[in-house]
Formats: structure tokens, C-alpha cells, sequence
């Protein structure tokens, strides 16, 4: 059997090794001409990172002791967390090459067109590739092409996120985060990769330019690059494979993100680990998925509720988050299974409570 992987980033490349490592034939076909460049992630990663692959000490830029939540009203509570600053390119570059071990056949330059029948078309330079494929996993990005022709992102919606890497003046154990006017439907970020690096920017459905030049300013000293691009939003109605049998969209090509901070890196490689396990032993995918998909319906509706917050509702949020309870339980328990630590939360802090009101 042939399995062609769309997307060289980390969801693709988690399909693709554990394909590899049950003996299938793996072709993993990317758009640029090396493995994780350009990049347009924050790469900010929590501990969950590690039970996934080894640690690899020589990915950590920097590790960060806690996050400083501003509030509209200038007022700022800081929590204790273990976070991870990541060398994205680098992650990319050694899950390639751990899967190129494994037996995966990497081709870079090879844009995908669409599908012919039983082929898949690419192409490479100026030429047109075909391959034929008995299953395509699409893993290339928030616009994948793959999930477009199979019909699969007609409820897509997207944020846009802005950043740069900067110089500056940072704290290099802490990052930061805005809420309210900065940025009123997402949030502004400032992630130190050092005293004198950082990651500056902002993320929104309309406008982002307008609030990210006046915030970038403001915490930048000089600019060394560029990053940016479409954030997709997970939706629970969405649909990760189609008509189409052949085809499984996993990470950001299926909307497998956190709506609640737009992260992906960690939920993309989950969603190829899953769904290398449901072709290996020829199980449903989207019943393996369920129970990630129902932490990212948690942070989806995390998310629509804090989009209908006015900046008083983030003043009264963000105040509330100076309980010590709250700090502890927020500090032991990764972003990434909400359903572990919410009701937790509303025990430890009733008040919060008064914020349900906004999911209807």
C-alpha cells in the first residue's frame, strides 16, 4: 500500500514515521525546498511536548517559569507554569529526519494540484508529478489544498496572527499575554526567547495589522523577521476525513487547534499519531479522535464565550486568577485537556461562575 503524506511540518511527519515503523510505503511531499522553513509559529510548547518524542534539549531555546496575564484596566496577575520556547524549524527538521530513518521517502518542492482518479498530482518545478496513492493524508496547513479537494473546508474559519522576532529588554522566564483592546477577539503575546529576543504578536479575525503595529512597536527594538499567517478555528461540525476514503486531513489541515491560544503543535502531532494508529489497524479515525476533539470543543466554546467579553468582564477574568488555588491548578495542569482542571477550577474559585452567562 502507498501512503502519500501532504505537509512536511510535525502532524505530517507523526503520520508518516509511524506508518513507516508498521512497514508501509511513505512518501512525505513538501512545498518548500527544506523541512520547517519558513516558519510562522510562536513555537511555545507545554511538557505534553515530551510524552510524545524524547526530550531533545538542543530544540529548547528557553525554558520559561510563568505567564504575566495583562488585563484592559493595566492590571496584571502572573502564574506559575513550566513552558517550553522552541526552535520551530528544528522540530520540524528532527521529526523529518527520524521519519526519513524509519523509511519514509521525503520530497521537497513538490506543491500539491489535485487529485486524477486514483493519482495524486504535484508539482515540482516546472513539472507535473503524478503518484499514485491509495490513501492521502493532508497535512499541509490551515489552507490545506488537500482538504479543499475533498471537499472537506466549507465551514473553515480562520484567525490571522502577525509576529515578529525582535531585540528588546525581557524577562526571560516569563511571557506575556493581553487581553481586551489590544486585541479585542484574540490576544497579543510576548514570548522571550532570551533577555534580548523575543517573539512579539498579535492574532485576530479582522484588521490584525491595525492592532499589531502599535503593540509591536512598543516592545520591539529591532526587527529581524517576520512571521504570519491563517490560524484556523476548530469547529465540532468539521470533518477530518470525507467521501473520499483515501483521504485524512490531520493538524492544522483539519482545524485541530486550540481556539482558546490558537496552538497547534501538539495537537497536530496527536491527530498524525492517531491517525497513523487508525490505518495501521484499519480503525475509524474520527472515533480515535474524539477524545481530543472533545478538549478542543472545551476550548472552542472557551473561546466564543471570551469573544463576547467586554474589557470589564476581562478585568473581573483576569483579577480573579490572583487565587492561589487557581494559580496551583492552573499551574499543574497543561492547557491542553481542559476537562482535567475546569471543574477544578469552578470549585476552587465559584465566582467564575459568573462568566457562563456569555455561552448563551
Amino acid at each position: 500500500m502507498n501512503i502519500s503524506v501532504v505537509g512536511g511540518g510535525p502532524s505530517g511527519m507523526m503520520a508518516a514515521h509511524g506508518l513507516a515503523e508498521s512497514g508501509y510505503s511513505v512518501d512525505v511531499y513538501e512545498e518548500n525546498s527544506q523541512v520547517g522553513i519558513p516558519c510562522h509559529c510562536t513555537g511555545l510548547v507545554t511538557k505534553v511536548l515530551w510524552d510524545l518524542i524524547p526530550r531533545q534539549h538542543n530544540l529548547i531555546l528557553n525554558e520559561l517559569k510563568g505567564v504575566c496575564v495583562h488585563a484592559p484596566n493595566g492590571k496584571e496577575v502572573t502564574i506559575p507554569l513550566q513552558e517550553f520556547v522552541l526552535d520551530r524549524a528544528g522540530l520540524d527538521k528532527f521529526l523529518a529526519d527520524r521519519a526519513v530513518k524509519a523509511g519514509v521517502n521525503l520530497h521537497t518542492e513538490h506543491r500539491f494540484l489535485q487529485f486524477e482518479g486514483k493519482d495524486t498530482v504535484f508539482k515540482f518545478k516546472n513539472d507535473s508529478v503524478k503518484k499514485h496513492s491509495n490513501i492521502v493524508i493532508g497535512a499541509d496547513g490551515a489552507r490545506s489544498a488537500v482538504g479543499k479537494a475533498a471537499g472537506l473546508l466549507n465551514r473553515r474559519k480562520y484567525y490571522f496572527g502577525i509576529q515578529v522576532t525582535g531585540t528588546g529588554k525581557f524577562d526571560p522566564d516569563i511571557f506575556h499575554v493581553w487581553f481586551g483592546k489590544v486585541c479585542p477577539d484574540f490576544f497579543a503575546w510576548v514570548v522571550p526567547e532570551s533577555s534580548t529576543v523575543a517573539r512579539v504578536g498579535i492574532a485576530s479575525q479582522h484588521q490584525p495589522q491595525r492592532f499589531f503595529e502599535p503593540f509591536m512597536q512598543k516592545h520591539v527594538k529591532t526587527v529581524l523577521s517576520y512571521q504570519g499567517g491563517p490560524i484556523p478555528s476548530f469547529c465540532e461540525m468539521s470533518h477530518v476525513g470525507g467521501s473520499d476514503p483515501r483521504v485524512y486531513l490531520v493538524g492544522d489541515a483539519g482545524g485541530l487547534v486550540k481556539n482558546t491560544t490558537g496552538g497547534g503543535i501538539i495537537t497536530g502531532m496527536l491527530s498524525g499519531k492517531l491517525c497513523a494508529d487508525a490505518i495501521t489497524n484499519e480503525k475509524n479515525y474520527e472515533t480515535l479522535l474524539k477524545p481530543l476533539t472533545k478538549e478542543l470543543w472545551i476550548h472552542q466554546k472557551l473561546r466564543d464565550t471570551m469573544n463576547k467579553f467586554d474589557d470589564e468582564d476581562h478585568n473581573r477574568l483576569i483579577m480573579s486568577l490572583q487565587d492561589e488555588k487557581v494559580k496551583g491548578i492552573l499551574s499543574s495542569h497543561p492547557r491542553e485537556y481542559p476537562s482535567k482542571f475546569l471543574f477544578k477550577l469552578l470549585l476552587a474559585k465559584p465566582t467564575l461562575t459568573q462568566f457562563m452567562k456569555h455561552l448563551f
